[in-house]
């Protein structure tokens, strides 16, 4: 029997021994089944006859398998080390061109799966005879659930007449294509330019390049597509240089990355369809109605919140016209709007602290945490925002030795702290002030402004006038009563609703919240010595007569020491370090060496008649009264008169101390006698320098040191 010639140079065939491998058979049992394996004319062998080849692509399937993954491993190893096959190896290995295209995608169990299914599937078809095909196609159609056409397409695929390179297992596979999820026609550079050209401009109300519709977005991508056509590869202008930035290479030139690629119009539109809804809505209508709209909602759940677990704080600027003091004690009065920091708490929306300042800074912050705390004990978590003053490595500092935790409200939404719309309470009472001056210039009353201006021309020449403004000081007292009164006054918002006496719902003060949901919370509070961290400033002050006397900006503010008035008697004439905290002058701190020593409280004046000047004259009576019984009781102590203890030293042996004796030189005239005496100059001391003690208490006895002066040994 002749052999049919091997069709194709690249085609590969095995030999015997190769199919009787993969098969796991006889060589002999690879003879019987030559037609089945498509048995052809391979190179002409030792004897001159051409040697039978078999086809791999029609074996079975599991030697198939075997002979692909032979196929694969033969190149993994060709590959690591580098030698191109050569022809006689090419039976078994694949080269790189080849294995492009006819690279086995079996990797995964489903891939697998389906080439098996296919393949049982077509079997009949690759034994039927020409005549029988057909009807056996139509059978073994109905019988899979599938056409008798696709039957055909998937034989035609696996001998190698569907794909080009590609037959066998690896041909009923579909190949995974590498731009899957991609647009074949645009690119980066094209998907950029039509969602600028489509995308609307809420700042100019809709109109500019951004609205445009599709069939105007289309002409000008053409005009921008012909515009780089003929800039690729080349150094454009500086104006377009910019504007092509990112597609600009290191050489200045148009990259092909910047490319725009020749799309119709139904494909812009395609397109411009998938941009998504909300980034159009933000872009058309701004970030204050998009975050209404398409935000995601998240809901608080207040009525489970304790009083103290969240303390919101915030600036505001306050709607009123005041006299500021001058800065840091240096220049002069200005007229202005004061800030506001306050804190306020998230259950109840009681307003907890606050502190009215010139500027809105970290000390106003400080100075508001520390009423908080001293008042109503530590807080679990502040809420802030994200602004410089809060979010600062001196904050995090304070709040992490409080042992509060920090959460920074979403950033530029105003919205995310609830201080915010409470806010508004405050700004609905400030028209009926008298300076009041809105938020904007152009709600500013014409008289406030006129004011104003006089008064500054008044104060610039040194001249004094009566003026509408008050102090800051004054300002803030009429905010303190203004924050009290809306703490009693009824709140709008979730977890404020409530029963009343008569067992109706309505909304309910925030002071009423806090006593109702306050009774089952247990509040930390903290030592002076914990909160000496929120003192801003310090200064030396002299300690005089039992007080501190301080000076702000010109005006004296004296001190005395809480709960012991007589505790700064041990610092008489001493310098200490005194904290203080520049929106609340009331207290401060005395530090001695760096060591908290007590806290102290503003003394003011007493009327006569009054308890706290009956109090006062008391505490000074019995500081005048104890320093006299412990000077006469010092005074009772027994000391050996002087005579006395030279009388008993003389009795007594003593040591003679070391004595430093100096050559005396006498005057001329005894000089020349003791010459003519044949005598010398005698030497006498000058001096005893006696040993100090070993030993002794390093404290020193100030009551001790009254005594000895009134007897008069300095010694």
């Amino acid at each position: 029997m002749s052999l049919p010639a091997q069709v194709g140079a690249e085609a590969r065939y095995l030999t015997k021994e190769e199919v009787a491998q993969f098969e796991q058979q006889s060589c002999r049992w690879v003879e019987r089944h030559a037609l089945e394996l498509g048995v052809v004319a391979g190179p002409s062998g030792a004897n001159g006859k051409p040697e039978p080849r078999y086809n791999p692509h029609l074996m079975s399937p599991a030697a198939q398998e075997r002979y692909l993954a032979a196929r694969k491993e033969a190149d993994e190893l060709a590959r690591r080390k580098a030698l191109e096959a050569s022809r006689a190896a090419a039976d078994l290995t694949l080269s790189p061109r080849e294995l492009e295209g006819q690279t086995l995608e079996l990797g995964s169990d489903a891939d697998r799966q389906m080439a098996l299914h296919r393949y049982r599937a077509i079997a009949p078809l690759l034994r039927a005879v020409d005549g029988e095909r057909t009807a056996v196609a139509k059978e073994t159609a109905a019988a899979e659930g599938v056409g008798w056409r696709t039957l055909y397409r998937w034989t035609e695929r696996y001998l190698g007449k569907y794909y080009e390179g590609r037959r066998g297992l690896e041909a009923l596979v579909d190949r995974a294509r590498a731009d899957r999820g991609r647009s074949k026609k645009l690119n980066d550079a094209a998907r950029e330019l039509i969602a600028a050209l489509l995308t609307p401009n809420y700042e100019t109300d809709g109109h500019g390049r951004g609205a445009l519709s599709v069939r105007q977005a289309h002409d000008e991508y053409e005009a921008e597509r012909r515009l780089r056509e003929a800039l690729v590869g080349r150094i454009p202008d500086q104006f377009t240089a910019v504007r092509l930035a990112r597609w600009i290479d290191a050489d200045g030139r148009l990259s092909e990355d910047g490319r725009l690629p020749r799309i119709c119009r139904r494909t812009l539109q395609e397109w411009a369809q998938q941009i998504p809804a909300s980034y159009m809505e933000l872009a058309r209508v701004g970030p204050d109605s998009h975050d209404k709209k398409t935000l995601y909602v998240v809901s608080r759940d207040y009525d489970h919140l304790d009083p103290l677990e969240v303390v919101v704080m915030d600036h505001r600027k306050l709607d009123v016209f005041c006299i500021l003091p001058p800065e840091n004690g240096k220049g002069g009065l200005t007229i202005g709007r004061p800030w506001m920091t306050a804190a306020m708490d998230m259950r109840t929306r009681r307003w907890l602290a606050w502190t009215v300042g010139a500027h809105a800074n970290s000390a106003g912050i400080a100075s508001v945490v520390r009423r908080v705390v001293e008042t109503f004990g530590r807080p679990a978590n502040f809420y802030w925002d994200n602004g410089q003053d809060f979010d600062s490595p001196w904050m995090e500092a304070v709040c992490r030795d409080l042992g509060s935790n920090v959460i920074h409200a979403i950033p530029e939404n105003a919205r995310a702290k609830i201080i915010e719309p409470n806010f508004k309470r405050i700004a609905v009472a400030e028209p009926q002030l008298q300076t009041y001056v809105g938020n904007r210039s152009d709600r500013r009353p014409e008289r406030v402004t006129e004011e104003a201006r006089k008064w500054q021309r008044a104060y610039d020449r040194g001249l004094d006038r009566e003026t509408i403004f008050r102090p800051m000081h004054e300002v803030a007292e009429v905010y303190d009563a203004l924050l009290e009164r809306l703490n009693e006054t009824p709140c709008r918002g979730e977890g404020m609703l409530g029963r009343d006496e008569d067992g109706v719902y309505r909304q309910r003060t925030p002071m009423a919240i806090w006593s109702q949901t306050a009774a089952n919370v247990t509040f930390e509070f903290l030592p002076d010595q914990q909160l000496q961290f929120l003192f801003m400033k310090s200064r030396q002050v002299t300690v005089r007569q039992a007080a501190l006397s301080v000076q702000y900006l010109g005006k004296t503010v004296r001190y005395a020491a809480e709960g012991d008035p007589l505790r700064l008697t041990k610092l008489e004439q001493k310098p200490v370090e005194v904290r203080y905290d520049p929106h609340d002058l009331r207290r401060v701190a005395v530090f001695v060496d760096g060591i908290f020593w007590c806290m102290c409280r503003t003394a003011t004046r007493q009327k006569f008649g009054e308890e706290d000047f009956k109090q006062d004259i008391a505490i000074r009576q019995r500081q005048a009264r104890r320093d006299r019984e412990t000077l006469a009781a010092v005074r009772r102590i027994p000391v050996t008169p002087p005579v006395d203890r030279l009388l008993a030293e003389r009795k007594e042996p003593r040591v003679e101390p070391e004595v430093k004796r100096v050559t005396v030189i006498q005057p001329e005239v005894g000089r020349a006698a003791l010459a003519a005496a044949g005598g010398s100059a005698p030497l006498r001391p000058i001096r005893t320098v006696r040993p100090e003690p070993e030993g002794g208490d390093d404290e020193f006895d100030w009551r001790l040191m009254s005594s000895r002066r009134e007897r008069g040994d300095t010694e």
